[in-house]
């Protein structure tokens, strides 16, 4: 690329050397018994400074890759002139590029591209948080109809201005039609050099003309903002009224600031591209101090040169004397070749000792700058993991607080404490982290040593290297796990800052008078953050030690082998944004369907669980009216189910220790849920299975009797009718359905027990009546009880095939029905039992579920069980008619 030919500085991109030629690979052969060697075409990609070969020159995919950011090179002198040499990168890669000239260029150009290379995984920090959602978005949008203001651009990106490559146009240093190896010629090698300079020329004219241009629309902004503050004063002078004052100067606060934020931004790139333009000049230094080192050592290999093109001084001849051997003219012939062959050899070992010294001081700079670039991340690793703790506890001090003021509770020290707090916490909210490259390392030329001294300084080299080369890659492996490290930290600092300042927003809304109640999203984005508090809380105790592990979890039950005492935090993510943008209504859709199978955060699940429970009974009598579920205790105790539910009280939840014991917390709550079920369903009244159902929805909906009772009536509601009747006619109708089933998807599992005699209902039956909540892990009821609120009553068939899925080998494998039926009782605390197993078949390999096939195998066993049950009632009262009339007989007689 000439600069004459550019038409203007905006039409001219950075161009970039890239790197690419033949070379051959010395590869397995074919049958993998034997090395041979393979043509390949490399190719040097700058952003992730790896060498990709593939097989030709139109090929999309590589076949392999050389990591150049942590390799060394060498070549052994007797190969040198074939033009061999090898790159370590973890493993040795051996390359061929024809000659020697060809092999140091390439040798060359790999090393300045390995020195040039910065990694791109450390991202500056205040991009990372500059825009988190909920904290800096644009207010524009929300302003829209309010004023007539333009729309605002947001900041452009200028990160890949200075390493922009243009594919078509871009200049080569390797000649894609030449031989292996083969380069272009030193003219072409010169104007490469010089076209790198014109493009920093250019790419520093193009940041001189981009920081007028932000400076220009900086000074807009400023006028703007000016003018803004004018006709906003003027407007609220002609307002009517103080409603329309205070509109009036919330829209100006919220242009201003918006205004503000965008001058903001634009200030900070200006010093971005600055700092940019500073860096480019001092390439630019670099690089005229490394064309004149170059110039240097040119100059000496053409002085090498001159000296090995004289003639060689003719050795003189011995004359023979009677104890040496006769002067032979072959002997001279012989002596020169030797000679030659020495001279090449000399000249190998010289070319491999200057490669060899250079290779060193450049490892050695490497390694020097990777421990001062340790180092440095170390500090900054501690500093960020002080900054972090501080935020967290500054971010549990606020969440009490606004705590107390979500309660009712809000006076002025806590709204001021939670002001001071931000202000301490805000100056480093956003503090970047800055990165520093590498100092270039320009090879040194070494004066010859002698032949007989290069062999063993070569050996001593080759062992440094390679001591050298093992640390490197050491090192390597160390920064790479304290970046990950770092990385986590940061991710865990954003989250907390992104919840903080969301919250901090909100409560300044209420100091300052412009919001005076709190929405009920917030409402339940506050609660959830409490409730993530809590979870943490937990699990910091959890991990103290192993003598004040929990024994029970969050609800209460005991914790076993597959319990999870940490929070499902793997999409709370996405519960997150879906809460945000629709609010705590969560009516069904799509969305919600796929967040509801992946699984419900504990966090939301309350919430969630009454969502569904008031859609569920909000036909229901009594559900719009107040003090309903008071007015049903306070009924006289003349209940003919008194007596079972005292009996059932303590035999409910045994394993849980809110009802393991007659002064448990829940105890009473219970039996005021179960008492009130049974005055407001007199059809059902109470019916055992109950007891557990209540119970499990009192320990997930924290001890809240109201909101269990009508969890206790939506079940009632989303089951068929007559589940939990006397006659328990839709249980028996569901266990014929579960048998049809069974036989259709799992034909071996159902022949097996036909053989062992054993009736499907009798393992299944409890699993239907109390919603699986006997005799299965809190994991996996809980799962099944988000997807039976939200999706309905064919969850029951769901996951019981799925279960039996699940098990089908050890089922199979079991040979006597007893076994089986203690199987079948422990099922839920087996490994294979977890959530994740069950819910992947019920939601995926038993697709298609449809619940049209569910309701015509219940109309049809429908009849069949009630014709039963006529059958049974005819039996009955014939037989009591015949014991009459023989008490009759007996009677008269």
């Amino acid at each position: 690329m000439s600069l004459d030919n550019a038409k203007t500085p905006e039409e001219v991109q950075k161009v970039e050397i890239k790197l690419f030629g033949h070379l051959n690979k010395l590869c397995l052969g074919p049958m993998g018994f034997y090395k041979t060697w393979t043509r390949y075409w490399f190719l040097h990609d700058d952003n992730t400074c790896k060498l990709m070969y593939y097989s030709s020159s139109n090929d999309d995919a590589p076949k392999g890759y050389i990591d150049i950011s942590i390799a060394t090179f060498k070549f052994l002198p007797e190969k040198a002139k074939a033009g061999e040499f090898i790159i370590s990168s973890g493993e040795e890669h051996v390359l061929c590029a024809g000659n020697s000239d060809s092999m140091m260029q390439w040798i060359n150009q790999l090393q300045s591209k390995r020195n040039n290379y910065t990694p791109h995984n450390i991202n500056d920090f205040t991009q990372s948080t500059r825009y988190l959602p909920g904290i800096c978005e644009d207010v524009s949008a929300s302003n829209e109809g309010k004023s007539n203001l333009i729309s605002l651009p947001g900041p452009a990106i200028f990160k890949n201005l200075i390493r922009n490559t243009k594919k078509e146009s871009g200049s080569t240093f390797f000649d894609e039609k030449s031989d292996a190896g083969s380069v272009t010629s030193a003219e072409s090698v010169g104007n490469t050099e010089c076209t790198k300079c014109k493009d920093a020329q250019w790419a520093a004219f193009k940041l001189n003309s981009r920081i007028e241009e932000l400076s220009k629309i900086n000074s807009d902004y400023e006028q703007m903002i000016k003018e803004l503050s004018n006709k906003f004063t003027l407007k609220i002078q002609e307002a009517e009224n103080e409603n329309e004052k205070m509109e009036i100067i919330q829209l100006k606060d919220q242009m201003i600031n918006d205004l503000k934020r965008k001058l903001m931004t634009y200030s900070a790139e200006i010093d971005w591209l600055k700092e940019e333009n500073d860096n480019l000049k001092k390439e630019l230094k670099d690089a005229d101090t490394k064309l004149k080192c170059n110039e240097e050592i040119i100059k000496c290999k053409e002085q090498v040169v001159l000296n090995l093109s004289k003639p060689i001084p003719e050795i003189p001849a011995k004359q023979p004397t009677s104890s040496s051997f006769f002067y032979d003219s072959k002997q001279t012939v012989i002596d020169e070749d030797e000679l030659e062959k020495l001279k090449d050899m000399n000249e190998a070992y010289a070319l491999q000792i200057c490669h060899f010294q250079g290779e060193i001081l450049q490892l050695q700079k490497l390694r020097k700058a990777d421990e001062e670039q340790f180092h440095k991340q170390l500090l900054n690793y501690e500093d960020l993991k002080a900054k972090h703790q501080k935020v967290s506890i500054n971010y549990r001090i606020m969440m009490r607080e606004f705590d107390k003021f979500m309660n009712g509770d809000r006076p002025q020290d806590s709204i001021d404490l939670i002001g001071q707090i931000g202000n301490d916490t805000k100056p480093y909210l956003f503090e970047g982290l800055a990165g520093s490259e590498p100092p270039e390392v320009i090879p040194e030329m070494v004066p010859r040593s002698k032949l007989e001294e290069s062999e063993s300084t070569i050996e001593s080299y080759r062992a440094q290297n390679k001591l050298l080369e093992d640390e490197i890659i050491q090192i390597n492996n160390l920064r790479q796990e304290e970046l990950k490290r770092y990385h986590q930290t940061t991710a865990e600092l954003a989250k907390v800052n992104s919840h903080y300042m969301l919250l901090l927003r909100e409560i300044n809304k209420l100091r300052t008078g412009v919001q005076t109640t709190i929405s009920s999203d917030l409402q339940e984005i506050a609660a959830a953050l409490i409730e993530q508090v809590k979870d943490e809380d937990l699990i910091n105790v959890q991990r103290v030690g192993s003598d004040i592990t929990p024994k029970y979890d969050r609800y209460g039950f005991e914790i076993t082998k597959l319990s999870k005492l940490a929070p499902c935090g793997k999409y709370d993510i996405n519960w997150d944004k879906y809460i945000l943008q629709f609010g705590s209504s969560l009516e069904k859709s799509k969305e919600l369907k796929a967040l509801v199978r992946q699984g419900v955060p504990h966090k939301y699940r309350s919430s969630f669980w009454r969502s569904c429970i008031s859609r569920s009974t909000k036909h229901c009598e009594g559900s719009d009216i107040p003090g309903y579920y008071k007015s049903l205790l306070s009924k006289s105790n003349s209940n003919i189910f008194v007596k079972q539910i005292e009996l059932d009280l303590l035999r409910t939840l045994p394993n849980n220790c809110l009802f393991n014991c007659a002064g448990a917390t829940g105890v009473d709550k219970l039996r005021n849920v179960l008492l009130a079920f049974s005055r407001h369903n007199v059809e059902i009244g109470y019916c055992q299975g109950l007891n557990r159902i209540a119970a499990f929805a009192l320990a997930v909906l924290n001890l809240k009797e109201e909101d269990a009772f009508w969890a206790v009536v939506a079940v009632s509601e989303i089951l068929p009718p007559e589940y939990y009747t006397q006659t328990m006619v839709g249980a028996q109708i569901d266990q014929r359905v579960l048998n049809d089933m069974m036989s259709d998807k799992y034909p071996k599992i159902m022949a097996h027990f036909t053989s062992l005699n054993i009736d499907l209902s009798l393992i299944t039956f409890n699993w239907f009546l109390t919603l699986y909540v006997d005799n299965n892990n809190t994991d996996l009821v809980l799962s099944f009880w988000d997807s039976f609120f939200y999706e309905g009553d064919k969850m029951l068939f769901r996951f019981a095939l799925s279960i039996f899925r699940v098990h089908h080998d050890a089922l199979l494998s079991t040979k006597d029905g007893i076994e089986i039926y203690n199987f079948c009782r422990q099922i839920g605390e087996s490994p294979l039992s977890t959530p994740e197993n069950i819910k992947r078949i019920a939601f995926a390999e038993l697709n298609p579920f449809p619940m049209k096939r569910v309701k015509e195998r219940r109309e049809f066993h429908y009849k069949k069980v009630i014709g039963e049950l006529n059958a049974l009632e005819q039996m009955r009262a014939s037989y009591i008619a015949d014991k009459r009339q023989s008490a009759l007989d007996v009677d008269s007689e």
